[in-house]
């Protein structure tokens, strides 16, 4: 692989990692409470909130100075780059390429049940 890198002006072979950074905040509050002898009530309320982040890194360019940004499987052309913005865009070990996109998601549930004993 070293050896194919060297003849080429961009690596044709290389090492990435593939990354998804999640951090999540979750908190739920339960209530029980007898109103009557005979009635209980239930209830409980949940919020979770997600940011993911997710990513390709090139970890290794194995003897090469940079890797072209593009879908080597692609048609060619502007629609093989992977960055339309930065046409071409040559990336050097450590940073992020071919995909790079952040999730963004919240979750707010809750239910009330009420028991009757008689």
């Amino acid at each position: 692989m070293y050896a194919g890198n060297a003849i080429s002006s961009n690596a044709a072979y290389t090492i990435q990692e593939d990354r998804v950074d999640d951090s999540q905040f979750s908190i739920n509050a339960l209530l029980n409470s007898n109103l009557t002898e005979n009635i209980l009530l239930t209830g409980t309320v949940n919020y979770s909130r997600l940011k993911s982040e997710n990513f390709a890194a090139l970890k290794d360019l194995l003897g090469a100075n940079g890797a072209l940004d593009s879908d080597a499987f692609g048609p060619g052309g502007l629609e093989s780059n992977s960055d339309l913005q930065n046409i071409n865009r040559i990336v050097r070990e450590g940073e992020r390429y071919k995909y790079n996109y952040n999730l963004n998601a919240s979750e707010f549930s809750g239910f009330v049940q009420g028991q009757f004993q008689y």
